[in-house]
């Protein structure tokens, strides 16, 4: 085999390995912020349900560590943010078949409306905010 085949070879096994980091963070940063939603969600009924049981003192426990988490979730969205952004030229290009990932990693439907990242943001809080 020629150097120039070898070489070749090496380059695309390369950029498959790249391009398998670059989606493995997007989806562990994805993970990471959902996680930290969902958390948030969690301390909230317990508060409430606290409050219902007369339990003032664990409801403070639990509104101090969702406020802990309300202070950390905007910069796990913001590494999503950016890991989204750096996969998403590769997922473009076509990737690795990314499965799901691979058309419009930014965008989701919704009633048959693309929304971007910052529009799901806000419905997720406008969400957050109705059920409180």
């Amino acid at each position: 085999m020629s150097d120039y085949g070898r070489e070749s070879i090496r380059s695309v096994g390369k950029r498959k390995a790249e391009t398998a980091a670059l989606l493995a963070e997007e989806r562990r940063a994805k993970r990471v912020w959902d996680e930290c939603r969902a958390e948030i969600d969690k301390l909230q009924r317990y508060a409430e349900k606290s409050v219902l049981a007369g339990d003032d003192g664990g409801a403070r426990k639990f509104l101090e560590q969702k406020l802990e988490l309300e202070q950390r979730e905007p910069r796990l969205k913001a590494a999503y943010e950016k890991a989204l952004a750096g996969a998403a030229p590769v997922q473009q290009a076509g990737g690795s078949g990314a499965g799901p990932h691979a058309a419009a990693p930014s965008q989701e439907q919704d009633g048959g409306r693309t929304m971007s990242a910052q529009e799901r943001w806000e419905a997720i809080k406008a969400k957050r905010d109705r059920q409180q």
